[in-house]
């Protein structure tokens, strides 16, 4: 019989994350892959939109900033309705492909025991997981929104007050003091979401609410590794899908064809791990006991013995 051993919330590990993300490498590639799916039919819009209006630009001369984005608006202006409705439902589809993966991910580290991960089997994890998971990212938006207006009109109130006086000194400070605040609300509410997916899915089976409130209440006991693993691996995430464009801009055979789609493609591939990463880092102390014989993985205690009535109990003459 498995024996579950109370969930811990310990900090989070960074480097723990990525050697889980190492061996979790194909749902990184689903990671990588499936947004660029779920966006292709908004891609195909916008170039269905921009197509025509592009090709008539003279190929010789360069064409002023501010003339190419009239350009740019006049052509998605005719267009609205359709690549609207296509980017609203990329972004839908994207969320729910972003809890079934976290929800199977963290399901499937509570229920194996050292398998290869297959990724059939942590999406399905995640299908079966996947109402829960919706349940945790309502509970994670309103308790954004509970934590952060509360703090927003403060600030706005003192800042009309600031300008009303026409105290610009006290007002630059307020908005940056602002800022950080909303900075600090976004990096607490993400990780105690993130945590509330550990929670959710692990042996002692919690409520949505209950996930993302003690996933709050460690994110606030241990606020300086949370922080800083939030910006060890987002940083990086961020900076990688910018690095097409920076590339282009910097080396011109980089600006589209072989070398373009190579570049977007090593950089998506390694943001993706990036955003695995993060999530495992916040993998907790939990798990079911060590099989008999074996020594716990991290741990000093010995290997279980035996009961005395096991022989017995099995025992034919």
């Amino acid at each position: 019989m498995a024996h579950h051993r109370p969930m811990q919330s310990p900090p989070p590990l960074p480097i723990q994350g990525a050697a889980r993300a190492l061996r979790l490498w194909k749902v990184a590639l689903a990671v990588w892959v499936v947004p660029a799916v779920l966006f292709l039919p908004a891609t195909v819009a916008v170039q269905v939109a921009l197509g025509p209006a592009l090709g008539r630009l003279p190929a010789s001369e360069e064409v002023p900033p501010g003339d190419l984005a009239l350009i740019v608006m006049d052509g998605l202006r005719g267009m609205a309705p359709p690549v609207l409705l296509t980017l609203i439902g990329g972004c839908a589809l994207h969320w729910l492909w972003t809890l079934l993966w976290h929800g199977g991910v963290a399901r499937w580290q509570h229920q194996s025991d050292g398998d290869a991960p297959r990724l059939s089997a942590v999406l399905g994890l995640g299908c079966l997981s996947l109402a829960r998971s919706i349940c945790l990212s309502v509970t994670a938006a309103l308790g954004f929104v509970l934590m952060a207006v509360p703090a927003w009109l403060v600030l706005w109130l003192w800042s009309s007050r600031q300008y009303r006086s026409m105290n610009d000194g006290p007002l630059f400070w307020g908005w940056m003091a602002g800022t950080l605040l909303t900075g600090l609300v976004t990096a607490l509410s993400w990780a105690a979401t993130l945590r509330g997916f550990w929670l959710l899915t692990g042996p002692a089976r919690c409520s949505p609410v209950a996930a993302w409130l003690r996933g709050l209440a460690a994110s606030l006991l241990q606020p300086l590794p949370t922080i800083a693993t939030l910006l060890l691996w987002t940083v990086p995430a961020v900076g990688l899908s910018l690095a097409p464009l920076l590339t282009g801009w910097w080396l011109e055979v980089a600006r589209g064809g072989l070398v373009g789609a190579l570049v977007s493609a090593v950089a998506g591939a390694l943001r993706a791990f990036c955003w695995v990463a993060l999530f495992v880092s916040f993998a907790p102390t939990t798990g079911k006991g060590p099989r008999r014989g074996l020594r716990a993985v991290g741990t000093d205690q010995p290997p279980a013995a035996p009961s005395p009535d096991a022989g017995a109990a099995t025992w034919r003459p």
